[in-house]
């Protein structure tokens, strides 16, 4: 629906962003204020296409006239010029502008409910994008930099507890259903993979998790506090990076410390899957 209505917009409320977050808005209004309910807010934007109405774009620029760089090629930056990739920056800094706009209209809409008082919330991007960084532009899965892989993860709790805090746990989108059911008091029916975050509000700590494994297509990315590691799903390719000594994974270590790449490779990937990929 929201690609058949592109060419139809004439006001900023035709954009998706808007239209998900004034019905999430509309939910609020009409729930019983005496009943518990659970509202997952998914918005497609910022993605791309990055085509945000022109107020958001001209905060980040004026006078470009060259293509619209709406939509990256996932690869190597070498498509696109310097100054279509710092107007594709612009684009895409628009839309997350515009998609901040209307959360901030949410949340408006929530302190005016008085919901704040008595409502968990969390709040979580879906992944990065490189726009040049290490020579690439768009989501590519053999570049899994900290530009794709490190995403926010806010948690408010409704008395306030640990305000302005941040942890260093591993966390990611497998911890968000305990966390929800922790936080509430409910024990989870079955085992679940995920860890209960909500304990961190009370300052205690989630079951250890010492390193983190992932994939993305044909790629795998592992970590612990030490090293990161990213490889094709059969091990090849792999890159290597210590983290104390180069956090932004600028240089590859991997040749000369293939037994770091080896343990990585067989005690995180191959053990967190269970076997071969």
């Amino acid at each position: 629906q929201y690609l058949a209505n592109t060419a139809n917009r004439e006001t900023e409320e035709d954009w998706f962003a808007p239209q998900v977050f004034t019905m999430a808005s509309q939910f609020l209004e009409t729930s019983d204020p005496g009943q518990p309910f659970f509202l997952m807010v998914d918005c497609f934007d910022p993605h791309e296409p990055w085509d945000p109405p022109e107020e958001y774009v001209s905060i980040y620029g004026e006078g470009y006239d060259g293509p619209e760089p709406t939509v990256p090629e996932y690869r190597d930056a070498g498509w696109i010029g310097e100054r279509e990739l710092e107007r594709m920056r612009a684009l895409y800094s628009a839309e997350v502008t515009m998609m901040d706009t209307w959360l901030g209209n949410f949340l408006d809409r929530m302190n005016e409910l008085n919901l704040f008082e008595n409502t968990l919330l969390l709040v979580l991007s879906d992944h990065g994008h490189a726009f040049g960084e290490h020579g690439f532009a768009g989501k590519v899965s053999s570049a899994l930099y900290p530009e794709l892989t490190d995403i926010t993860f806010f948690i408010r709790h409704p008395g306030g507890k640990s305000a302005g805090e941040t942890s260093d746990f591993y966390a990611s989108t497998h911890d968000v259903a305990p966390t929800v059911l922790g936080a509430l008091g409910i024990e989870p029916p079955s085992p679940m993979e995920g860890q209960d975050l909500s304990v961190l509000l009370d300052g205690g700590e989630p079951g250890p998790r010492e390193h983190f494994t992932a994939g993305y297509h044909e790629h795998v990315f592992t970590r612990d506090e030490n090293y990161a590691m990213f490889a094709r799903d059969d091990g090849s390719e792999a890159k290597l990076f210590d983290l104390k000594e180069d956090p932004n994974m600028n240089r590859d270590i991997a040749g000369t410390n293939s037994d770091v790449v080896k343990r990585m490779w067989n005690d995180y990937v191959l053990k967190d899957a269970g076997g071969p990929l």
